[in-house]
């Protein structure tokens, strides 16, 4: 048997060695209630019956603790079609630090989930996270421009960017000039919405960012996306929930 200085050390071998400490706890607190009702000659148990009389008030204890709440599955995000009319826009970036570039991934969408046009397009400079998304925020813009399109909703999957959009600006000194850039495009529309989406409603366009670095100066799809995105395209959440 183990020999302890005192109850510091005694403590410390039952945490080092997980020596199950929520009943050594519970055995601490029956020998100190033991001791309580013996000097105010209230009945009590015998000593040998410590041992059990704590295993018996652990697991009362734990049987009256409230069940933990199963912890609900957070939804998965997916692409949502815009309203009858308007065109989503849905735009990412990407950087490529090993090669010294960045990219840019832009996926245009009816109402019904049809694809009008996509880009790919990379830049010759490994550009910051902010950056290439206020970037491509800006390039989004033009490029529905330049389809043709005049009411839009442009959509992103990075917060900060889209706040930025929204309120006008932006507070960070490296990104403003960009923010402020691509905005002086949404005048150019009749009407602009902005929506902000998670990874997996941003699918299309995060995959067609990445497919950037495969590209000469920049690329674009009329009506389709890029072989190889295809599997994105036609398997998408939304597509297989809408069948």
């Amino acid at each position: 048997m183990s020999c302890f200085v005192d109850f510091c050390e005694l403590l410390s071998w039952i945490l080092d060695n997980h020596a199950q400490p929520k009943l050594f706890a519970m055995t601490v607190w029956t020998v100190w209630n033991q001791r309580n009702q013996i000097r105010h000659y209230v009945p009590s148990c015998k000593t040998d019956q410590i041992a059990q009389v704590a295993l018996e008030k652990l697991n009362e204890f734990r049987y009256i603790l409230p069940q933990p709440m199963p912890a609900r599955p957070q939804p998965k995000a997916v692409w949502k079609p815009p309203p009858s009319g308007i065109f989503k826009l849905n735009f990412d970036g990407a950087v490529f630090k090993f090669e010294n570039k960045s990219g840019v991934g832009v996926a245009i969408q009816d109402c019904r989930g049809q694809i009008i046009a996509s880009l790919a397009q990379v830049l010759p400079q490994a550009y910051g996270a902010m950056e290439i998304e206020a970037l491509a925020a800006h390039r989004a813009l033009v490029f529905g421009l330049e389809v043709g399109i005049s009411e839009a909703m442009l959509e992103v999957d990075c917060q900060t960017v889209m706040q930025a959009l929204k309120e006008g600006g932006s507070n960070l000194a490296l990104v403003k000039p960009l923010i402020l850039d691509a905005l002086s495009q949404s005048s150019s529309f009749t009407k602009l919405l902005y929506s902000h989406t998670k990874r997996d409603g941003n699918k299309l366009a995060h995959s067609i960012a990445r497919h950037s670095i495969n590209v000469d100066n920049y690329v674009v799809w009329m009506e389709d996306v890029s072989t190889h995105l295809f599997s994105i395209f036609y398997c998408s959440d939304w597509k297989l929930s809408s069948k």
